[in-house]
């Protein structure tokens, strides 16, 4: 409940868009509302970001997204070997938009909702991918789909991001 830390105001919650849907419009909210109950009790605020890829086999992009034909490609990270969803792929953009849709509708509009990061884009969404590199198309792509799902929140963005996504789609 936040006791322990002087000072604390808000919650960040960065969990794995698998955790949450782990099949098709099955949610588990529950991973978000235990925690977010507990720090309100306290006062507390909560900031949300959604990863995509996590780095870990287990974590990201949901596997049902990726049978249902997504692309992407197996990569490396830190000695682990996990599947990196393509950040374009028409088939992933669709099923993150309804995940994202489902859980604008549940959280938009709570007086608790200090913010979203837009983290659905490189290694713990923090905009570094790992297949290739993305142009601003991308990432407009992405900060379109909180938005729409999101119109009452502050987006929040990573300041890596100019690292990482141009014009070109190189890094910078």
């Amino acid at each position: 409940d936040g006791r322990d830390c002087p000072g604390l105001t808000t919650v960040y919650l960065r969990l794995a868009w698998s955790h949450l849907e782990p099949e098709p419009g099955r949610h588990v909210w529950s991973i978000c509302d235990t925690v977010i109950a507990r720090y309100a009790a306290a006062g507390k605020r909560f900031a949300l970001r959604v990863t995509a890829f996590e780095g870990d086999p287990k974590q990201g992009t949901p596997d049902w997204v990726r049978r249902q034909g997504a692309q992407g490609r197996v990569v490396e990270t830190f000695g682990v070997r996990s599947w990196e969803p393509d950040y374009d792929d028409p088939v992933f953009l669709k099923a993150l938009g309804r995940f994202l849709r489902a859980a604008g509708r549940r959280y938009d509009g709570n007086p608790r909702l200090a913010f979203v990061d837009v983290g659905t884009l490189g290694l713990w969404g923090e905009g570094h991918p790992i297949a290739r590199r993305y142009g601003l198309a991308t990432l407009r792509r992405h900060i379109d789909l909180h938005r729409a799902a999101f119109p009452k929140a502050t987006l929040v963005a990573q300041d890596d991001w100019n690292t990482w996504f141009s014009e070109a789609g190189r890094p910078t």
